[in-house]
């Protein structure tokens, strides 16, 4: 997660709720560099002040400033509140999600005294569970407003419910954090992005998301450690001499001391963020929590917590490919063959490969396509074992309890499977898909999250979903898509560069293959430019995109943004 990205809303409405209440590669000559589409580094914020009403405002310029009043963090939107009549007032309803518009498109007409029609082009919308969701092109709103004079100005008497902001407005007023939450098996921690005002308290806002539990999306696959009825003590949470103080409305003989420990590392994980805080002290109705890793004090630091990264493992440079019938790895110098059977060539031809998150197994799909194969990656390591067959098997994906996950494309349509070794291999069905075939899909290392190049019509595109349910309890696994990410068309090929990021290798009719790094909530979009003839990518979190071509090249993308030769081999994963 990228604090510094401010482009969009993953969550305006919560953040509405709270203010109520309170580079590419020529096909000749030397590799030059990808230019971006938008910069990492946001412009320094410069606060907006929107102006009041003003005396002798027309019907159109009135509801003009509407508009531009909601273009600001405004504690208890007072602003905004100026330009309605008293019954407005007292009928809006602040916390009934934002529309996020394309202000170009905005048009304002008066269509009969006291009543004026706004139009505009909506880009996304935030529900009420405070997330994200882009709308399709095309999108449109139309606005009927009624006007009524007090004090011999005109106010609007019947305004929708929540608020509009530009994306240009959006961008500038909030930045991107993210929230953690344990996951099924409290294992590890799972990031759900949020965008909280610039300008706002953000470890209390924080730590109210956190209360307020997961979205609808994410809810099926992790848990709140919160008990339900938990709350702030305070209305806000302070942060003294670098210490941020938490103090929540339960008793710490209620609280299991496993459970103790989940509340804190996702405190931890979440405030960590905020570059003003260094610690935690942590108090269940007045009493503090000393658990692992705190001081005599009860002050936990921010580096607390590790073993539950959502990122799983360091990172370290090293890609694994195919190059002469062998696994490779690549890194900073010349190809090697890996340790065991796999890096021999005496399997025969392979057309893919995953490594698990140890680096100590691997996952080979045999040329024909009908074979996933399973090896050690040691001179120690036994012969190859056959997962399970299929009949055009994509590429492999390794989640963190060794799970391989891979989709069969098959002529009555495309099935996903998941197996590991010792065990019969599982059909995983793939709910809210109608009419979709899953191409590629890619496990998030939490094992939480999936992502998928699906294609419907004959148009490829990419789908979010979360994991559910397991392979030894009594909930089968399956997978629920929830979300897609409808900024990016054509897409060839998908992969998580961060947990909350994706990056997506797209055929662009006019520009050619593109890597686009896109947030999970669709809300921002950064191009890492070109390579001629990519059709496949490989990213993790912390390491280099590398792209894989039809010419049998990889290529890097280095510290400046260039896309530079790595190695003669096809098909590259990194761990996972």
């Amino acid at each position: 997660m990228r604090r510094g990205d401010r482009t969009l809303v993953a969550v305006l409405v919560a953040a509405a709720a709270l203010l109520a209440g309170c580079a590419g590669i020529p096909t000749s000559g030397g590799i030059v560099e990808g230019g971006p589409v938008r910069a990492d580094d946001p412009a320094p914020y410069v606060r907006y002040y929107p102006p009041d009403p003003r005396r002798g405002d027309t019907e159109t310029q009135l509801v003009e400033g509407w508009f531009d009043a909601m273009a600001a963090y405004d504690p208890g939107n007072r602003t905004v509140s100026r330009y309605l009549s008293a019954r407005g007032r007292s009928a809006w309803e602040q916390g009934g999600g934002t529309v996020v518009y394309d202000a170009l498109t905005r048009q304002v007409e008066q269509v009969s005294p006291g009543r004026v029609e706004v139009t505009l082009a909506q880009v996304a919308r935030i529900g009420a569970d405070g997330r994200y969701l882009r709308t399709p092109t095309g999108a449109s709103v139309r606005l009927d407003l009624d006007l009524v004079r007090e004090h011999g100005q005109w106010r609007i008497d019947d305004p929708p419910a929540g608020l509009y902001m530009s994306e240009f407005n959006v961008e500038r007023e909030l930045e991107a954090y993210d929230v953690y939450f344990p996951s099924a098996d409290g294992q590890v921690l799972v990031p759900e992005q949020v965008y909280l005002p610039v300008n706002g308290a953000v470890p209390t806002l924080l730590v109210q998301s956190l209360l307020q539990g997961p979205s609808r999306q994410l809810a099926p696959a992790v848990s709140s450690p919160f008990p339900a009825e938990a709350e702030l003590s305070s209305p806000s949470v302070v942060v003294a001499d670098g210490i941020a103080q938490v103090d929540l409305t339960v008793s710490a003989s209620d609280v299991p001391e496993r459970q103790r420990d989940l509340i804190s590392a996702a405190l931890v994980w979440t405030l960590g963020q905020v570059a003003s805080v260094r610690g935690l002290r942590l108090t269940l109705d007045g009493v503090p929590v000393v658990v692992g890793g705190a001081s005599a004090t009860g002050v936990q630091s921010m580096t607390s917590w590790r073993r539950f990264d959502p990122t799983v493992t360091a990172p370290d440079r090293t890609v694994y490919a195919l190059s002469g019938r062998k696994v490779v790895a690549v890194g900073d110098a010349d190809p090697r063959p890996v340790a065991g059977p796999l890096g021999t060539g005496a399997l025969g031809g392979l057309r893919s490969v995953a490594v698990d998150l140890g680096r100590d197994a691997a996952a080979a799909v045999t040329a024909d396509g009908r074979r996933l194969l399973v090896a050690g990656l040691s001179d120690s390591a036994g012969a190859a074992q056959v997962l399970l067959t299929g009949t055009d098997l994509g590429p492999p994906s390794y989640d963190r309890l060794g799970r391989v996950w891979v989709v069969d494309s098959r002529a009555g349509g495309a099935v996903v499977q998941v197996a590991a070794p010792g065990r019969s291999p599982v059909r995983v069905p793939v709910e809210g898909l109608a009419g979709a075939d899953v191409r590629r899909l890619r496990v998030a290392r939490d094992g939480v999250r999936v992502a998928m190049v699906v294609e419907r019509d004959r148009k490829r595109e990419v789908v979010v979903g979360v994991v559910v349910g397991d392979l030894d309890g009594n909930d089968p696994l399956r997978v629920v898509a929830n979300a897609e990410v409808t900024r990016v068309r054509g897409a060839l090929d998908v992969g998580w560069s961060d947990p909350t990021e994706l990056a997506v290798l797209a055929r662009d009719p006019d520009a050619g293959q593109q890597l686009e790094l896109v947030a999970l909530s669709g809300a921002s979009l950064v191009s890492r430019g070109s390579v001629p003839g990519a059709v496949e990518v490989a990213v993790a979190p912390g390491e280099p995109p590398v792209l894989a071509t039809t010419s049998g090249e990889l290529y890097r993308l280095g510290a400046a943004q260039q896309w530079t030769p790595a190695a003669d081999a096809v098909a590259p994963a990194y761990p996972g």
